[in-house]
């Protein structure tokens, strides 16, 4: 199996070096820059998406950036990848991994997360 891994990261990082039995290419460049040509050209069988923000402090002080490339990005990737499959007899698989910082609480009374982080508040969207 052709994989294709997003993320130069922890997670990126450990994926690449375990799945030692299949082809991977590893896409170290930021989301946005993988378009559907590249996609196309690489011909994975999957793609997993590792990348994302995740430095806390670094997140607070830049919410624009931390929402574009933990929310923005991975959706925009997820609708090239539909419009690639479409004309796929076998299409691309893809998963999406968030990071650590995944929202379990509290919750205001109607049910919304009370997110204290950009991390955090771009996680409980997804």
């Amino acid at each position: 199996m052709k994989i294709l891994i997003i993320g130069r990261g922890q997670i990126g990082t450990a994926l690449r070096d375990t799945f030692t039995e299949h082809e991977i290419v590893h896409w170290t460049k930021d989301i946005d820059d993988l378009s559907s040509q590249d996609i196309l050209a690489i011909k994975p069988d999957a793609i997993i998406n590792a990348a994302g923000k995740t430095d806390l402090k670094w997140c607070e002080e830049n919410p624009r950036e931390t929402f574009r490339c933990n929310i923005e990005a991975p959706v925009q990737l997820f609708q090239r990848i539909s419009a690639i499959n479409k004309s796929l007899v076998n299409p691309i698989r893809f998963l999406h991994l968030s990071s650590g910082c995944i929202w379990d609480g509290p919750y205001d009374d109607e049910g919304n997360p009370f997110t204290p982080n950009h991390p955090g508040a771009s996680s409980s969207i997804l």
